[in-house]
């Protein structure tokens, strides 16, 4: 069994001063708020929720929101069930928020944004694409004060970090754009030149081949993970041919798309 079970999402508007519930909430529900604000209420916890919050209300809870009382409120939201060994893996829920800022961490946006994205795809890709996603957002979330032991670029210096940061942000969508050098250094806050020398010196690679393996990496879980044919797996991690990402996976790992499906990585081709 999948460690969540992916319920459905969508985008929710309402007029000034509506409120919703309460209600008792059967399932995991995140909710983050676009436009407008909310007041949350959670059995008897009360958040808050300017524009930019993510909420979390739990299986078993009570949920009520009053919404802007001026203006018209729009959220994001999916229902997810996790099942028992992910509840055991993770803390006592009393012991888990409420409510994030969307900002506190660089993933919880394009999470989120790519969980509505997949939800509108076929049932077999949307278990390869979403379950992984809401799973992220749920333990980001509970595990934000960790965070900075595990986000890429920890090691590095801020403008390096920034990058690697935007790099990250752009990988988790499908399919992942390319962007050219100076989109990266606009979020490093640095002119290009000054960011490759800082890329060469702490990573031995460019900031775009910093970028192409990132990719990469997403391809390597897509080829051992889904059902997409290599050439989907290609398009959707940004790779204008599927020869031209033959040839750099070959050259990241050592072996083709194709072994990496046979799950022969690290073993010399026959041919």
């Amino acid at each position: 069994m999948d460690n969540l079970q992916f319920l459905g999402a969508g985008i929710a508007s309402y007029p000034a001063g509506a409120t919703l519930g309460p209600r008792l909430n059967e399932s995991f529900e995140f909710v983050w708020i676009v436009k407008g604000t909310a007041v949350a209420r959670f059995d008897e916890a009360e958040v808050n929720a300017p524009a930019g919050t993510l909420l979390l209300c739990r299986a078993g809870m009570h949920d009520y929101y009053r919404w802007d009382p001026s203006h018209t409120t729009i959220h994001g939201f999916f229902h997810f069930q996790a099942s028992p060994a992910l509840l055991r893996a993770l803390p006592d829920q009393s012991l888990w928020p409420l409510s994030r800022s969307l900002d506190a961490s660089p993933l919880f946006r394009p999470l989120c944004q790519q969980v509505l994205d997949y939800a509108r795809v076929p049932g077999d890709v949307l278990a390869e694409l979403v379950v992984p996603c809401a799973e992220m957002v749920l333990r980001q979330f509970i595990h934000l004060e960790r965070l900075s032991e595990t986000l890429p670029g920890s090691r590095f210096s801020a403008p390096v970090e920034k990058a690697m940061h935007a790099m990250y942000g752009l990988s988790l969508q499908s399919p992942i754009p390319l962007a050219p050098l100076s989109r990266f250094a606009r979020s490093a806050n640095v002119c290009a030149g000054h960011l490759c020398a800082l890329f060469r010196k702490e990573t031995d690679l460019s900031p775009l081949e910093y970028f192409r393996d990132m990719r990469l990496d997403r391809a390597e879980w897509l080829l051992k993970n889904s059902n997409l044919s290599i050439k989907e797996v290609a398009a959707a991690t940004g790779f204008a041919s599927q020869y031209h990402f033959s040839r750099c996976c070959k050259q990241r790992f050592g072996a083709s798309p194709r072994a990496h499906r046979r799950g022969s990585v690290g073993r010399a081709e026959a041919r």
